[in-house]
């Protein structure tokens, strides 16, 4: 990019190769945003089962806790 505006003279041009740039930079920012997106989704979806999982284990819990005052009698 800094070369192609070196040989250029019209100061035009040099602002079209500058804007194609940052138009370049701008569309490799989106394709990083959208991988982190589908990276972080994907890390919810195992959060989501992990807590799915805590809760059973608390409901296992409080039936536990139920059988023993039953058995305690």
């Amino acid at each position: 990019c800094f070369r192609e505006i070196q040989q250029v003279d019209n100061p035009g041009e040099a602002m079209e190769i500058l804007a194609r740039t940052e138009e370049l930079v701008g569309k490799m920012y989106k394709t990083l945003s959208l991988h982190y997106r589908k990276i972080a989704d994907y890390y919810f979806g195992i959060a989501e089962d992990i807590d799915h999982m805590a809760d059973e284990e608390f409901n296992h819990r409080d039936m536990m806790l139920k059988e023993k005052d039953r058995y305690s009698r």
